[in-house]
This record gives C-alpha cells, sequence and structure tokens, in this order.
C-alpha cells in the first residue's frame, strides 16, 4: 500500500546514507542470526494469544541480545508489554485531547510563520490534522536529542523548559539550526511518503503532489524555515505546563 516509502528508505538493502527497510519473506523462525543480533524485537499479531506463544518461544530457543516487547492486554512480571486497556482506554487517549492541542498550537505557529496564507484547525481536512498531529507526538524525541537522554518518556514543566532553553541557545549557531529543520523535515517527508505523497511542482491534494517533498537540500531558504515551528512549539508547552 505505501508505495512511496523508497523516497525516505533504502528499501531492501543497508545503506550508508539513509535508514534501511527490510523486508523478509521467510518465516521468522529460520531467522536466527537477525533475531539474535536485533536491538528490539517488537511482538504484535493480531491474535494476542500468538503473540504470547512466539514470546514464550523467542525466550525458550534463542539467545536475545536487545529487548522484546510484546502486545498484551494483560500485565506479566518481567515482560516489557504494551497496549494494554488500561493504557489504551483512558479519557486522554480516547479524546486526544493534550496531543489535539498540541496540534492546534503548532498549526497557529506555522501559521504566523510563514508570509503565505494558510488554514485555521478548523478548516484543515483529517489528513492534515494528522500531520500536525504527528509533529507534536514528536516533540518527545525533539526533547530527547536536546537534553541527549533517550530515557525520557514524558513532558514535564522542568524537562520541557530545559529543553528549549537549549534549543534557544543552540539555534544561534546556523549549522545546528540547520539540523534542527533537517531533523523536523525527515519527520516529515516520512509521515507525507507513508500516505503516497510524492513531489510536484506545485501542491495538489488530489494528486497528493507537494513541492516540499524533496531532499532537505533542494528546499529554499523560506521552505527550510517552516520546520521552525515544530521545534518552537517547546516554548508554548513551557508556557501552558508553568
Amino acid at each position: 500500500m505505501h508505495t512511496q516509502l523508497h523516497q525516505t528508505f533504502s528499501i531492501g538493502e543497508t545503506s550508508d546514507t539513509t535508514d534501511s527497510l527490510i523486508f523478509y519473506e521467510e518465516l521468522w523462525e529460520t531467522q536466527h542470526e537477525v533475531l539474535q543480533k536485533a536491538d528490539r524485537i517488537i511482538i504484535c499479531p493480531d491474535d494476542e494469544p500468538q503473540g504470547w506463544s512466539i514470546f514464550w518461544r523467542l525466550n525458550k530457543y534463542y539467545k536475545i541480545h536487545g529487548q522484546v516487547h510484546l502486545h498484551s492486554n494483560r500485565k506479566a512480571p518481567g515482560v516489557s508489554y504494551f497496549g494494554t486497556n488500561e493504557e489504551i482506554y483512558t479519557p486522554n487517549q480516547i479524546m486526544r485531547t493534550a496531543l489535539n492541542q498540541a496540534a492546534i498550537t503548532i498549526n497557529e505557529i506555522f501559521r504566523r510563520s510563514v508570509s503565505y496564507p494558510t488554514l485555521s484547525w478548523e478548516d484543515l481536512d483529517d489528513f492534515h490534522r494528522e500531520s500536525k498531529i504527528s509533529a507534536a507526538d514528536h516533540l518527545l524525541m525533539k526533547i530527547r536529542i536536546l537534553l541527549k537522554d533517550e530515557t525520557i518518556t514524558e513532558f514535564t514543566a522542568d524537562t520541557v523548559e530545559r529543553a528549549y532553553r537549549i534549543y534557544c541557545e543552540t539555534k544561534k549557531d546556523e549549522s545546528i539550526l540547520d539540523m534542527y529543520r533537517r531533523l523536523d523535515h525527515l519527520r516529515w517527508l516520512r509521515f507525507y511518503t507513508f500516505y503516497n505523497w510524492s513531489y510536484g511542482a506545485f501542491r495538489d491534494d488530489g494528486a497528493r503532489q507537494h513541492p516540499m517533498l524533496c531532499p532537505y537540500q533542494e528546499l529554499t531558504p523560506e521552505q527550510k524555515k517552516e520546520r521552525d515551528a515544530a521545534w518552537e512549539l517547546l516554548g508554548s508547552i513551557t508556557v501552558e505546563l508553568k
């Protein structure tokens, strides 16, 4: 279904310049070397008992190097699980209140940062709302990058404030600011290519074409500046949390 992934990934072979996405046709049981070298194994079949069966077989027969994550509706000691009903069916998860509000803020910052007319949140279609939500969801990764701490799992007033302060200080360096913009452009590219958008000289939502669906170095200075909005949101969140 995702025919444009080759724009942002190396498909089928490893690459020194971009992330690779490798598919295996064989049964997972035959991929001993891959499983043993993996930094992370995620078990997520539609059938939960099948997932547990895979989990126990991995632990029984394989020498696992990385962490195994299991989709499970029940908790178990010593198991790294995700997706329990308690985690999924919370008011905030169902309504996505906090994430939606962050996405709305991103859209408003974006509208103020560009010189051409843009749509308000109420006027956006579902796809473009999801695009803004994706940007909001990526904020935790931005905080980890800024604070150089991959163990951070939640927003706190102190964490967000420290991350934003570092962003404000480091973005004065043009090369670092360029790196921040490049990172968010890559996130944006991956979202759009996942939904089969491709490059076009003019934006055409019907044809799923966009002039910014190109390598970062081909963007105009104004287009590169648009990526700042996703980082500047940290400042708005800092104010809200205080």
